[in-house]
């Protein structure tokens, strides 16, 4: 993260703002430098919860214009200012951002990651890998009150829903505020559970095992109480974008996807449960794996009862499965083996060997692993080899082993959001390791604080490309009202600034456009050598009130800011009133050659210094 923002950093970056309509504050284009740069904020029905979207292509052609991963860098900050000659230059306003420097941090900074673990101990960790200090990195942990039984992370909503026996309950987390929002009680079921989040409907599903029937949450509706649709106890569960409604498969070899209307069945003949269910959306399938060791491909618009269009037996039986290649191959994992299956063909394309008791699939862009934590080893494979029947593989020590480890249906292991390598959380450790892409060893390690991880996920708020050219981050806010949008991108370069309204929250009421200081206006009123005391730097303080611009000569805490960035030298005073209304200055002693800037700031107005960016002092004209 610190080398990706450190590069925007130092770009020469061209900066506009970005046009908006008088009506649309919550959307906005530019043009700049052969690129047309576009963005909306999507509210969800939930207040404080939405998802901020850009979308970049060529000016001419309208051709996408893509972006790597960490090339677009995005923020949002609370607008304390209301004029222009008040602010930093928007290149500028990326480079303070990107370096965490002098003025200013970003109030919703969209370009970080953070490391979710849920413990044996009923409790959710939440980690921050940038700290730099070991024993600071954790920054919330959460007692939840019970065993944790399942649970699952919705990025796009920034919660995550956890099921806990002792007692029997089902928890949402807000891991914005980092409080427990909600509490659904639920039947005791011995076994796991199973939570599916369908995007489109705004539904979250749930099935208990052993428990007949499905569940349905409404996260967006507080008062709902849980439903339940009745029918046999599911043993797989699936939500995906692309489907209707929740698929489920069952002990019987059926697999339901359940509609609005009505529910269509289809039972995959040789008996034996479903195990696993995925859906390939090149293939428009649903894939559903046996724990006898088969995969079978079920077209969703088949009528009822119609057998699957494909059954593929494995050889091998299957506790895990992964989807590659945005869903055009399947990877399956179990007994010690594993199988690399083309989707479109139904061929194996590949067939390894891997640790007795790997029960953990996980991908990353080059390479697919096989995790095995009871014997503290995993097993990884060059994909492009895989894809032509060559297989190489590599074996990597994953921290402690631990023989009697319970292996639940959550997974411990996550890729980097780089797409580089991967995070393990080891229970025997209390750790979490991550490991650059093939290598042999450990290339840093975040504690866990002693805490035995039920399950790892990484809360990735970056921007993430969901279509060529399109972007798309989460954003959860405490605090509505007008905010400042900052954009970058690099290769090709950009950045780009401009208002952004954000509707008002269930726990606050919007700022408003006018608040205490929005309107402040700093000006320079001069420079005045004065021998021994040094250099005076007199500021002038006006506000807009009924459209007249008035003094404000009241100001007890204006303090004034001087950084030189050629030699980082800087130095701070407060500004006292002196001469006609309005008027303040402080005395400084300045470095011989010294090309500073000014920036001046009021905590009491909602001031800052970056909004109180006066410029670069004209020395010359100084008396």
């Amino acid at each position: 993260m610190r080398r990706r923002l450190a590069l925007l950093a130092c770009l020469g970056l061209t900066a506009t703002g970005l046009a908006q309509e008088p009506d649309a504050a919550r959307s906005g284009a530019t043009l700049q430098d052969g690129l047309r740069i576009a963005w909306r904020y999507l509210p969800q029905a939930d207040p404080g919860i939405g998802t901020l979207e850009v979308e970049i292509a060529d000016a001419e052609s309208g051709a996408p214009v893509r972006y790597e991963r960490g090339r677009l860098v995005a923020w949002l900050q609370r607008r304390r200012a209301a004029l222009p000659e008040a602010e930093i230059a928007c290149a500028d306003r990326v480079r303070l951002l990107a370096r965490q420097g002098i003025g200013q941090r970003a109030d919703i900074d969209l370009n970080t990651y953070r490391l979710v673990t849920l413990n044996a101990d009923g409790s959710l960790a939440v980690i921050n890998p940038f700290v730099p200090l070991n024993n600071a990195k954790l920054e919330t942990i959460l007692e939840l009150g019970g065993t944790p039984r399942g649970w699952l992370l919705i990025p796009e909503r920034l919660e995550a829903w956890v099921v806990l026996s002792a007692p029997a309950r089902l928890v949402q987390v807000d891991l914005q505020a980092r409080r427990i929002g909600r509490a659904i009680a639920l039947p005791e079921a011995p076994g796991e559970a199973m939570l599916a989040w369908h995007g489109p409907t705004g539904q979250l599903w749930l099935a208990l095992a052993g428990r007949d029937g499905l569940g349905l949450v409404a996260p967006d509706r507080a008062e709902a109480a849980l439903r339940l649709l009745p029918g046999p106890a599911p043993t797989a569960l699936l939500a995906a974008e692309a489907l209707d409604g929740p698929v489920t498969g069952h002990a019987d070899g059926v697999v339901a996807l359940h509609l609005p209307e009505a529910s269509r069945r289809w039972r995959v003949p040789g008996g034996g449960a479903v195990r696993l269910l995925r859906h390939s959306l090149p293939a428009g399938r649903i894939v559903a794996a046996m724990a006898a060791g088969s995969l079978a491909w079920i077209d969703p618009a088949a009528p009822d009862g119609a057998p699957p269009e494909r059954l593929l037996p494995l050889g091998h039986p299957v506790t895990a499965l992964a989807l590659a290649d945005g869903g055009r191959r399947a990877l399956a994992l179990g007994g010690g083996r594993a199988s690399l299956v083309d989707l479109a063909t139904g061929q194996v394309e590949a067939r390894m060997e891997t640790l007795p008791q790997a029960h953990e699939l996980l991908l990353t862009d080059r390479f697919a692993y096989a995790v095995s934590l009871p014997e503290g080893r995993g097993t990884l494979w060059p994909l492009a080899e895989l894809r032509q029947g060559r297989v190489s593989p590599v074996e990597v020590t994953l921290g402690r082993a631990e023989a009697g480890l319970d292996i639940g249906p959550a997974a411990r292991a996550a890729p980097v959001p780089a797409g580089n390598g991967i995070l393990v959380a080891v229970p025997a450790d209390g750790m979490v390791y991550q490991y650059g892409e093939g290598m042999m060893a450990p290339i840093g390690s975040y504690s866990n604080y002693r805490r035995a991880a039920l399950g790892l996920h990484v809360l990735d708020l970056s921007p993430r490309e969901v279509a060529p050219g399109r972007y798309r981050s989460p954003v959860r806010h405490g605090q509505g009202g007008p905010h400042e949008l900052v954009l970058a991108g690099a290769s090709p370069r950009f950045a780009a600034c401009g208002p952004l309204q954000l509707p008002a929250t269930a726990a606050a009421a919007a700022l408003p456009r006018t608040l205490l200081g929005a309107a402040l206006q700093v000006a320079l009123a001069g420079i005045e050598r004065r021998g021994e005391a040094g250099t005076a730097i007199r500021v002038r303080v006006s506000e807009l009130a009924d459209g007249a611009s008035r003094p404000v000569g009241d100001l007890a805490d204006l303090e004034l800011l001087l950084f030189d960035p050629r030699t980082a030298w800087e130095a701070r005073a407060g500004l006292r009133p002196e001469g006609e209304a309005g008027h303040y200055a402080a005395s400084l002693t300045l470095p011989a050659g010294a090309r500073p800037e000014a920036m001046v700031a009021s905590p009491s107005r909602h001031l800052s210094f970056a909004t109180g960016h006066l410029g670069p002092l004209p020395m010359a004209a100084a008396r």
